[in-house]
């Protein structure tokens, strides 16, 4: 599952230095790729939360799905409460509802205290908002 996500980061960081053309075909290899990766952790958070990002994030042309985004966030909550928060976070923010995130972030971390990548998600969102002491607290 590392590799397969290593190989996601790769293609992903290529999609913004590609033709708007070529941006679908990367599109399809960082989904399939996601896909085989939950296929073979079906509870590992990060290939989970992987998936449920790019459904949240791609349009349909390119497989995203608001259902299946749903599925995914069901799924990933029953395997860590911390990443299952952080998931309707930023779906929140892609409907650009900054202080429902910020409430899902809250739950994320006090699911997962240890979490840093939490605490820099709900930082990253004080700042979105403005919310200064919050961010700097």
């Amino acid at each position: 599952v590392p590799v397969l996500l290593a190989l996601v980061d790769a293609y992903a960081t290529r999609v913004d230095e590609v033709s708007t053309f070529s941006k679908l075909g990367y599109g399809r290899k960082i989904k399939a790729t996601l896909e085989a990766a939950v296929a073979a952790a079906p509870r590992d958070p990060r290939a989970l939360y992987g998936l449920y990002a790019y459904h949240v994030q791609a349009p349909a042309i390119a497989g995203g799905s608001a259902d299946e985004a749903e599925r995914l966030r069901r799924e990933l909550a029953a395997v860590d409460a911390g990443g299952g928060h952080r998931a309707a976070a930023l779906r929140h923010s892609r409907d650009g509802d900054r202080e429902a995130a910020a409430r899902a972030l809250r739950a994320a971390i006090a699911a997962s205290p240890g979490d840093p990548a939490l605490r820099m998600d709900l930082i990253l969102n004080a700042q979105g908002r403005k919310a200064w002491d919050e961010a700097h607290a």
